[in-house]
């Protein structure tokens, strides 16, 4: 007989904070993308960015490989995804929105 259970069996059980931690968590991690992911989930396809920041597809499938990008380029990327970059810094106790980065007009 094994002792293997469901997965869904598992997040079943246990008290409502244990599942409200499980759930709290599970929208964090939502909300945390690569770029590319990102990309996917507002439905563009690399051709679609291409076009819109008047590069090759290409270009787009290069940058989202990239674990370096500046924050002026990454502005451009967001905004012709329909978005606004916005740049914090965490602190255990405070957060803190940074502005004037990639973008003299902020």
């Amino acid at each position: 007989m094994s002792k293997r259970k469901p997965f869904k069996t598992l997040t079943n059980d246990g008290s409502p904070d244990r599942r409200a931690r499980v759930h709290q968590k599970t929208d964090m991690l939502r909300d945390k993308m690569m770029l590319d992911e990102l990309r996917r989930a507002l439905s563009l396809t690399q051709t679609e960015l291409a076009d819109r920041l008047s590069v090759t597809q290409s270009s787009v499938a290069q940058m989202e490989q990239r674990q370096d990008i500046s924050l002026s380029h990454l502005r451009k990327v967001t905004k012709a995804m329909g978005g606004e970059l916005r740049v914090s810094v965490v602190f255990p106790d405070n957060e803190v929105q940074l502005i004037g980065l990639g973008n003299h007009g902020d």
